[in-house]
């Protein structure tokens, strides 16, 4: 059966042991008060109180301190423990093992219970929840049978003969569940001994108590358990008393539908408070022993001894520390034998069983000896090696390959275990509290594995709360297991470990804010100095000084103090914040501390605060609030704060544009210019708030009194010619984009300059707009290089907005020439996308690609709105093209592709004519020109199927085509031949020409151009007669037979010897294999064979496995090489057409390059009698017969 756990406001557990008076103050403390050290004293960290700000002090002084330690405790142990760690951990293991509590409680909803079904002798049947008339029939019985009972006030009872239970369910739930509940929570083993035993049946009635002293072992009896069945009634308050504790519990909480279990040992003394109203109806049972197993009877352990030999053992720690620190254990940390879930609130009342009993007198003993104590989070790590299974591959002649190397091959952690090596242990304290939960820091406190004490039985019995692995190389890795745990932190004080507190905010709210007293406790002045010092260094956070504010305010109202109100508000900084109370606060405040109390509080807080609308709001609610209550004194306070708020102007933003312009119409022009307008003045606000606060004050000047007509529109162009002098002509705002998974970025922010233009239009000061785009012209062209944001961005998107707002308003059409300045300016960058003109010519500005943005629509509309095609040519200065043209040529084509989509003019518009044409040549000029044929071999990748190089050519041949300009086509076919003579010759003949001619071939022919033509025909014969020149050389004799070569390795389905086989029919030089050494084995003995060609090998013997390095001659590669050349050479020929097509390309040489490519002469120069070998292209016929007449 579930039961329901009492509620936390009935459980309470009382420790007598301990007092909150300090000596002087009624009884004497057990304990002697705690003392600051001098490292307790200093500030060690910022916004941190040390610990003993919340300890009570009073007058203690250390004489005093010692003045309450034993005389005996000064004098030298005769036995001291010199074993401190072994001898601490024997006395917890021996004397502190009792895992239960003297009493325990539990309720029961009404549900979870059986109903016992009582049947009283003489009554009959009692029904449940117990009722008036059945409450009236037990005291009837019970004072017929007991006639002493008659006594007013006295209880009621009845013994067992006299009561049964009809429902046999009731006893077997006591025998069983019950008992078993009990027996566990008190600690008692051997269940099957034990047994409960039915007494009497009590009625407490309203002014009844109960207050007994059990009777101890009698009759095998150790323990009893009370029933409280389901009865409405009210106090009855029970109490545990045993050894200076106390255990509370109020079973009148849901009474009627709740049956609630009281149970304890034999020896606690049982009170009851009186029942105040209703009935409580209790079943008394006794636990009892069996008598056949009298060693076995449970009983709350007596502590005196093991308490006497902590105290010894701390004793000997104390003193040996004292006189030679250097030989015993700083600090120790006492593990807990119970695992507890890591919560906010773990403290001393979350212990339980032996770990509540131990740190209960721990706490005793180490007080009285002057040794600190403190709770912390303990994780324990231990670190071994580990040994994992690796995956082998098998090749075709039976040998193991190589060992796997997968990164993603998943390992089950939970069936790995660490091997017998050696292990690597480490203690982390993650959190240290005191013992009612206040988080605190020690940071020069260090524990490893010799200081902690174990409790009971060992942590590494228990599994680990967590297992991580970390593979390494091939077959190992590192296993390391994490073990959670609580533990009590114990060092002598003569140690000095400074304390500070890290968490007080959270731990004197909560207290403050639980707390129901109306006069405050020592602690509670604590708590509240505390929570102020932490305030002190925290005014950033808002959220918590507010949250602080209202829990102070709130303690201070319970406790009726405006003192203390008055030390917390400046604490948190109220007097500088309004809003941290809030105006509503303040009212209540002023409400119930008087004006008096607060009036300077209110005057600081007005004049201190930066919010205009705080500090007005605050007058204002007082002022109402001063009205109701008829406080002239208030009233006039308020209206004197008024005028001060006006003339003391904080900072001021667009949120307080209404309240602005309502003092300007309530106070007049006048006042507007000469007492609110220089205080903005002076405050250098952003061009936002100018914008909104003078828009709507030209919607509202008619309302604004003034001595002159002209007075509010001269204040209006002052204002904006002071805006526009002022703002920033390019700015930038952060968003989140979508686009990179919701990442900041920066982004330009043109609303700013849209808005100006907007408001210097429609307040008819237009002439400003030139202004301020001759401040973006020189901004641009000075500050260009350190803009956050291309500045061509900026002038991209307000081009296109301030193209629809002109075209928006024909009424501006007289005064378009003021906006010729921004949109040429807008030309100049938007078509260079990322340069600037600056005085020394023309450089990048940035390495921003401008593929971002379309700039297409913005450079055709500056292009039009700045004077057109004439103004581009003016703008297209030599030097500007040329930058243009290597600096950006992807940018250069689209704009040119664009203004001959979009400007190209019309035949009779001669002026645009010449314009467009010098543009389009003049641009494709410097970029054939411009183009580095140096570049190309940067983009050149082997191996893959796309030839950037030949790709970039083509492009710009195409484009040349497309623009019209054939003579720069030509141009650029001349230029890529120009390399062959310097140091890029055979890379550049290979990776570029070569691979271009077929492209080159399919674009002619889309074109309907025949390859053949006589300047594309000599540009591709050029290009094969120097790769037969350069490339192809003389065929190499073989070396060693392709059937020898392909005679190396076993001929199996080994992976390695098929990859050695094409090795050796290759041209490459070297191979490596990594493998086993088996496997190297292997390969060794196939390469045996190969020792008369002249190949070598070597094993490098770093890394595991080992390598194997293989090396041919160059003999072995040179006829390999020619005749991959070879094959490049066939398909060049190939992609100039059939024989017939490269014999009309080629000419005179066409037999010499076929038979240098080839190796052999083309099949119709073969069958011809006589024929000679073809000369090569520079022959010199002159001069090979001056030679052969020297001979």
């Amino acid at each position: 059966m579930k039961g329901t756990p009492p509620d936390t406001r009935d459980l309470q557990v009382i420790d007598l042991s301990s007092s909150d008076e300090a000596p002087g103050e009624g009884a004497k403390s057990n304990s002697p008060p705690r003392l600051r050290t001098d490292a307790q004293k200093s500030k060690t960290h910022s916004g941190e109180v040390p610990s003993e700000a919340l300890e009570d002090s009073g007058d203690d002084t250390d004489s005093q301190l010692d003045s309450d330690v034993d005389e005996e405790d000064l004098k030298p142990l005769i036995d001291p423990s010199t074993n401190i760690k072994a001898d601490l951990e024997s006395v917890i293991s021996k004397g502190f093992d009792f895992d239960g509590e003297f009493a325990y409680s539990y309720r029961y909803s009404i549900d979870d219970t059986p109903n016992p079904c009582l049947n009283i002798t003489g009554l009959g049947p009692i029904g449940l929840p117990l009722s008036e008339r059945d409450a009236r029939g037990i005291m009837d019985i019970c004072e017929k049978t007991c006639a002493e009972l008659r006594t007013k006030g006295a209880n009621l009872e009845l013994l067992s003969d006299q009561v049964s239970f009809d429902n046999p369910a009731w006893e077997q739930w006591v025998q069983a569940e019950l008992l078993s509940t009990v027996c566990a929570e008190l600690d008692i083993s051997d269940l099957e001994t034990k047994k409960c035993r039915f007494e009497r049946l009590t009625l407490h009635k309203e002014g009844s108590s109960l207050g007994r002293l059990e009777s101890g072992m009698l009759d095998g009896k150790f323990g009893t358990v009370d029933i409280v069945l389901p009865s409405l009634f009210t106090g009855g308050r029970l109490q545990f008393l045993h050894a200076g504790k106390v255990k509370s519990y109020d079973p009148a909480h849901r009474s009627a539908l709740s049956t609630s279990v009281v149970a304890s040992y034999s020896g606690v003394v049982h009170t009851q408070e009186n029942v105040q109203s209703g009935y409580c109806l209790v079943l008394s049972y006794n636990l009892l022993h069996s008598d056949d197993h009298p060693d076995h009877f449970p009983s709350i352990p007596e502590m005196l001894g093991p308490i006497r030999r902590l105290r010894h053992v701390l004793m000997s720690w104390k003193q040996g520390y004292e006189i030679d620190g250097d030989d015993w254990p700083s600090a120790l940390a006492c593990l807990f034998r119970h695992k507890y879930p890591k919560t906010a609130n773990f403290g001393a009342q979350s212990l339980k069983g032996a770990d509540a009993l131990l740190l209960s007198h721990l706490r005793h003993v180490a007080h009285a000896l002057r040794f600190k104590m403190f709770l912390a989070h303990i994780k324990l790590y231990v670190r071994g090696n580990v040994s994992i299974s690796g995956r082998r591959r098998q090749c075709g002649c039976g040998y193991s390959s190589d060992w796997c190397d997968d990164d993603d091959v998943d390992v089950d952690v939970d069936k790995l275990e660490m091997d017998n090596d050696e292990v690597d242990e480490e203690v982390v304290l993650e959190k240290i509290i005191d013992v009612d939960g206040m988080p605190v820091e020690i940071p020069h406190l260090e524990i490893g594995m010799d200081n902690i004490v174990i409790n009971i039985a060992s942590w590494r019995d228990d599994p680990p709360d967590k297992k991580d692995f970390e593979g390494e190389e091939y077959e190992s890795g590192t296993l390391t297991y994490m073990y959670e745990r609580k533990a009590v932190l114990v060092w002598p004080k003569s140690a000095n470990y400074p304390v500070v507190i890290g968490g007080a905010y959270e731990y004197t709210c909560n207290a403050l804010r639980s707390s129901l007293s109306t006069q405050p406790s020592r602690k509670e002045n604590k708590l509240v100095d505390s929570l102020m010092k932490c305030c002190e260094t925290r005014h950033h956070d808002v959220a918590t000084m507010r949250a602080a504010v209202q829990v102070l305010r709130e303690t201070a109202d319970r406790w009726n103090d405006p003192q203390v109100f008055l030390r917390a508000m400046r604490a948190c900084g109220v007097d500088r914040r309004i809003d941290l109370l809030g105006k509503e606060g303040f009212i209540s405040a002023y409400q119930a501390f008087g004006w008096e109390n607060l009036k300077n509080l209110f005057a600081d807080s007005v004049n201190n605060d930066l919010s205009n609308a705080c500090r007005r709001d605050l007058v204002i609610r007082l002022c109402e609030v001063a009205k109701e209550m008829g406080d002239s004194e208030v009233e006039i306070w308020c209206y004197e704060q008024q005028e001060i708020i006006v003339r003391s102007l904080k900072l001021v933003d667009s949120k307080q544009t209404e309240w602005l312009v309502s003092l300007a119409k309530t106070r007049g022009a006048e006042d507007l210019r000469d007492v609110i307008l220089p205080q903005i003045f002076a405050q250098k606000v952003g061009g936002v708030f100018w914008v909104e606060f003078l828009m709507v004050l030209h919607k509202e000047k008619d309302l604004v009194s003034s001595s002159s007509p002209r007075l509010i529109d001269e204040i209006i162009s002052q204002s904006i010619a002071h805006t526009v002098q002022r703002s920033p002509p390019f700015s930038t705002k952060t968003i989140k984009s979508s686009d990179h998974h919701y990442v900041e970025q920066k982004v330009a922010d043109v609303d700013l300059i849209l808005q100006l233009t907007k408001l210097c239009v429609d307040t008819n000061n237009v002439e400003a707009c030139s202004i301020l785009f001759k401040k973006m012209e020189e901004e641009a062209r000075r500050d260009v290089h350190n803009a956050d944001i291309p500045l061509w961005k900026h002038y991209f998107l307000l081009t296109i907005d301030m193209d629809a707002y002109l075209n928006s308003k024909p009424e501006l059409k007289a005064s378009l020439h003021l906006f010729s300045g921004f949109f040429r300016m807008a030309m100049e960058l938007i078509f260079d996308n990322q340069g600037q003109v600056g005085q020394a010519g023309y450089h990048p500005a940035s390495s921003f690609a401008s593929t971002t943005l379309d700039t297409e629509p913005a450079l055709i509309i500056a292009i039009r709105r700045s004077g057109g095609l004439s103004s581009l040519r003016n703008m297209l200065t030599p030097p500007r093209i040329k930058w243009l043209a290597c600096s950006s040529p992807d940018s250069l084509k689209k704009n040119l592709r664009l203004i001959v989509l979009a400007l190209k003019p019309h035949e009779e518009n001669l002026e645009a004519k010449e314009a467009f044409s010098f543009v389009i040549s003049a641009c494709t000029s410097a970029l054939v020109n411009g183009f580095d044929l140096r570049t190309l071999h940067t983009r050149t990748h082997s191996g893959t199927q796309v030839n950037y190089a030949c790709n970039d050519m083509m492009e710009l041949v195409e484009f040349s085509l497309e623009m019209g300009t054939q003579e720069q086509y030509k141009q650029l076919l001349n230029r890529l031949l120009q390399p062959l003579e310097v140091s890029y010759g055979k890379a550049h003949l290979l990776n570029v020409l070569v691979p271009l001619i077929p492209l080159f071939r399919d674009y002619l022919k889309k074109r309907n151009i025949d390859l053949t033509t006589d300047s594309y025909a000599k540009f591709c014969a050029t290009i094969v007669k120097q790769f037969a020149q350069k490339i192809m050389g003389q065929k190499p004799h073989e070396v060693v037979s392709v059937d020898q070569l392909k005679a190396i390795g076993c001929h199996g389905v080994c992976l390695d010897c098929q990859a050695l086989m094409r090795f050796f029919t290759t041209n490459v030089q070297t191979i490596s294999f990594r493998t086993a050494q088996v496997t190297r084995t292997h390969l060794e003995r196939q390469l045996e064979r190969t020792v008369p060609w002249g190949v070598t090998w070597t094993t490098i013997r770093q890394g595991m496995p080992h390598t194997l390095h293989v090396t041919k001659p160059e003999s072995m590669t040179a006829l390999g090489l020619w005749t991959g050349n070879s094959m490049k050479g066939q398909e060049l020929l190939e992609s100039l057409g059939n024989a017939a097509s490269q014999q009309r390309i080629l000419g005179n040489r066409y037999a010499w390059a076929y038979t240098t490519i080839m190796g052999k002469p083309p099949v119709s120069a073969a069958s011809s009698a006589g024929q000679k070998r073809p000369l090569p292209p520079d022959h010199n016929p002159n001069r090979s017969s001056k030679k052969r007449k020297h001979l």
